[in-house]
């Protein structure tokens, strides 16, 4: 069996992907078949220090394609327990398996003048053990610095007994640790076969010397939040591999590390940490030792050991309490500035003010990147506060005032306070549906825009309800990377969707909307229609309509915002052998129109299928007895009966069985949907066995040809019939010309 992880801060952490790169899913799984991957993984003899933590459900991430599951009463030997399912609504991606795998081989650092360099020693069956010096690199070298904590570590290998020689026994290896190996328990191992067999002189044993890299803000980042001021402390380890922190281990002297790494001053205020649920990144770190007094937090000691964390991530907040309002405007985002830093507000003098300063006042208040009016001598009247903010000292760089460099004293007057509008246009509303469209819509506009709307529906304040907004249009006639959509869930709510080029997707839901939209270029042009709604059951429910089954999708994403606490498997038909499957955040129901309990009805000129998709009120997946439904959910198909399909045939042409034809596939939001038959005509050149020949390029003049029609219903109800049949020179001639064989059926 082959064997990876995947989507992890390692080799030896990850999504478990089997055989072809199946996953394998989480029924069944324990903590010591965790460990039996581990050892599959490790390089004997590190097996025997090797220990498995088992993640569930999709902890580092979803992966695709086939999904594997152990058979019932596997306690060992995975390989022997593995059987390949098809996608089921209890084993899809969403329960992924990953494991952490954790080497207890303790390694020491000795013979060094400081305790982050010497001579690299091993504990191994109670014994201390030197490692011989051959092949060993810098890739061997760091895994061991991160074994001891440099988790950012900058490392140097040294042969040749660099830090004097010892009295241990020395063991002869090639280990072949990798960038991203995080434990050297961890490491492949070339010539496994000599490791403890053959050794090596005391003058080649192998050392280390462990430093540690400067992080910064493109490295660390508050994520999640209100803004980058507030949020996920995330890390990012190497391309894009973003991860949090673990919290049950946090200290607080790392908090102020945090907000210096990424560009905040203390301004005499405090930062703060906060408990936080684990969003779709892993953890990366389990612990950060901090004194306080480091430049950054790569400075500090850090473990990779995530075995015994919780699902929690460390958040910050690095304001510093430092808030921004602004007054005296016609909305929220224009008007005086006004800045509460030590305990009170104050105003902000305009004789240094700049469009540096600007940026970072609005970026304070949930609008980043904007191109805002610098406005002077109190344009929006003077204020009452005590003091006045002689100069932010921003560089142009910050994402928040906190980063600037404030100077708080100076003679600055009320007359000159500073003023700023962030964007060009601004609306609020507050209705329980409607729609907001670009100017003079349908029609393209071509102003440079930076616009912000607000939906914040009064009913929602009373009630919880939850909305769903949609960009129904949203046209560009000249593509260029100078406008976007940015919506999320209210000022500084969770980001729902970020539109730059392509098209969006169909909706979003939540409580309220922060809508803002951005334009920078005046020569193209564009148009939006925006609309949103009070979110109901059926807005979860999209069913298409085939011509011999039906396919029903029920938005779990959108439906958990109505009842959050939905279990998957409890949606059903009446016929509970009918379950779906899993694609992505959908559930997928798709079954024949003669199966699972469907009611047929007959009309004039088409036929209805109906059923129920139904949620007891239960919190069992499998529940005994039902005394009533949360919900029921009518869904139903009609197909046209009267469906049509032409071919044409030239007797001095090849033989063709092209058919033209009408129907397929109808789609629509809601309970309900419409489709028709699909019919096929073909034509033969012997009567039985029906078998299609078109190896001859044409007939002779009174040959017999015949004709097939069918269709591929599953319904035994329908019936067909031949409606005409006419013969003309060719296809394309007059009906004039025409001479029917049969007519009317």
């Amino acid at each position: 069996m082959s064997i990876r992880l995947s989507n992890g801060p390692s080799p030896s952490a990850g999504r478990v992907e089997i055989n072809t790169w199946g996953t394998l899913c989480t029924s069944g799984m324990t903590d010591e078949l965790a460990t039996d991957l581990c050892k599959m993984i490790a390089a004997w003899p590190f097996t025997s220090h090797t220990t498995g933590k088992l993640m569930k459900n999709a902890y580092y991430g979803k992966g695709s394609g086939p999904i594997w599951r152990l058979r019932d009463g596997c306690h060992h030997d995975i390989a022997q327990c593995l059987s390949p399912i098809t996608e089921h609504i209890d084993c899809n991606h969403d329960n992924d398996v990953g494991v952490f795998c954790l080497s207890n081989l303790t390694t020491r650092l000795a013979g060094g003048l400081h305790d982050n360099e010497g001579r690299v020693e091993m504990q191994y069956n109670n014994e201390w053990i030197g490692l011989c010096d051959t092949n060993w690199s810098w890739y061997d070298a760091s895994a061991v610095c991160k074994s001891l904590g440099y988790w950012s570590t900058s490392a140097t290998a040294y042969q040749q007994s660099w830090f004097g020689q010892s009295s241990n026994q020395l063991w002869f290896m090639r280990p072949a640790c990798r960038t991203f190996d995080i434990s050297f328990g961890m490491c492949d191992v070339y010539h496994e076969d000599y490791y403890g067999y053959h050794h090596c002189a005391q003058s080649n044993e192998a050392g280390v010397t462990c430093g540690s890299t400067n992080k910064d803000r493109n490295t660390v980042k508050l994520m999640n939040g209100p803004g980058p001021w507030k949020g996920d402390l995330m890390i990012n380890m190497y391309y894009d591999g973003w991860g949090g922190i673990c919290w049950k281990f946090w200290k607080t002297d790392a908090n102020e590390v945090v907000c210096k790494t990424i560009g905040y001053r203390s301004l005499g205020q405090s930062s703060t940490s906060f408990r936080t649920n684990k969003k779709n990144y892993p953890i990366y770190l389990s612990d950060l030792n901090c004194t306080g007094s480091e430049s950054n937090i790569g400075m500090c000691r850090g473990y990779y050991d995530v075995y015994n964390c919780s699902t929690d991530f460390v958040g910050i907040d690095c304001s510093g309490g430092i808030q921004v309002r602004l007054q005296n405007g016609t909305n929220p985002f224009e008007g005086r500035v006004e800045i509460f830093l030590g305990g009170e507000w104050k105003t902000l003098c305009d004789s240094s003010w700049n469009s540096y300063d600007s940026k970072a006042i609005c970026s304070s208040l949930g609008v980043r990147t904007s191109t805002p009016v610098v406005l002077s001598n109190a344009y929006f009247g003077q204020g009452n506060t005590p003091k006045v903010i002689s100069d932010l000292g921003c560089a142009g760089w910050e994402d928040h005032i906190g980063q600037c460099n404030i100077q708080e004293s100076g003679s600055c007057m009320h007359t000159e306070d500073a003023g700023v509008r962030c964007v060009d246009c601004f609306e609020e509303v507050t209705t329980e549906s409607g729609q907001i469209t670009s100017k003079n819509y349908p029609s393209f506009f071509s102003d440079r825009k930076d616009c912000i709307f607000v939906i914040k529906p009064e009913k929602q304040i009373s009630t919880n309800t939850a909305y769903i907004l949609s960009i129904e249009d949203l046209r560009i006639q000249h593509f260029q990377d100078h406008r976007s959509i940015e919506i999320k869930e209210g000022i500084y709510g969770n980001a729902l969707q970020h539109v730059r080029y392509f098209p969006p997707i169909d909706m979003v839901v939540g409580k309220e909307f922060f809508i803002r939209y951005t334009k920078e270029n005046t020569k193209c042009n564009d148009r939006y229609r925006i609309t949103w709604k009070a979110l109901e059951r059926q807005d979860a429910i999209k069913i298409g309509c085939g011509h011999a089954s039906w396919d029903m999708a029920v938005n779990m994403t959108i439906m958990k915002k109505l009842y959050p606490d939905t279990i998957p498997e409890l949606i059903y038909f009446p016929d509970a052998s009918c379950t779906g499957v899993w694609r992505d955040d959908t559930i997928i129901f798709s079954h024949k129109y003669t199966g699972c309990g469907t009611q047929r009805e007959d009309k004039v000129n088409s036929v209805l299928y109906k059923n129920r998709l139904m949620y007891p009120e239960y919190s069992s997946p499998k529940p005994i007895g039902i005394r009533h439904f949360r919900w029921t959910i009518d869904v139903e198909c009609e197909l046209s009966k009267i469906d049509s399909a032409t071919a044409n045939f030239h007797p001095n042409e090849i033989l063709s069985t092209t058919a033209s034809f009408h129907g397929g596939l109808g789609n629509v939001d809601h309970t309900s949907g419409s489709g028709k038959e699909s019919v096929i005509i073909a034509f033969y050149k012997d009567q039985h066995p029906f078998v299609q020949n078109n190896i001859y390029p044409g007939f002779y003049i009174g040959a017999n040809i015949y004709v097939n029609v069918k269709t591929q219903t599953t319904d035994n109800n329908y019936k067909m019939r031949l409606h005409s049949c006419v013969v003309k020179p060719q296809s394309y001639s007059s009906a004039s010309y025409e001479y029917p064989l049969i007519k009317n059926g």
